[in-house]
């Protein structure tokens, strides 16, 4: 006999995103669809490129071509706070 794995539907509807109750203007989805896709391109370059230096700045470091000093950025941290 197999086993269904499939949650239940009240577990399906407690984790359901909630809305405020009042259904979307549709009729305004064409005029916020090119802001909504350029919102959403902007976001993933952002995400690609902090990634990149991110993997860049790790290579540079095992390299030995550059060096953190994290106490000086504390440091400095610590002067624009207070």
């Amino acid at each position: 006999m197999e086993r269904c794995l499939a949650p239940s539907p009240h577990r399906i509807q407690r984790w359901w995103p909630r809305c405020s109750g009042t259904d979307p203007d549709l009729s305004k989805l064409p005029e916020q669809r090119v802001a909504l896709r350029d919102e959403i391109k902007s976001q993933k370059a952002r995400d690609r490129n902090s990634l990149f230096e991110a993997g860049l700045r790790e290579a540079l470091i095992k390299q030995g071509k550059i060096k953190i000093h994290q106490e000086v950025i504390n440091r400095l941290i610590a002067g624009y706070r207070g």
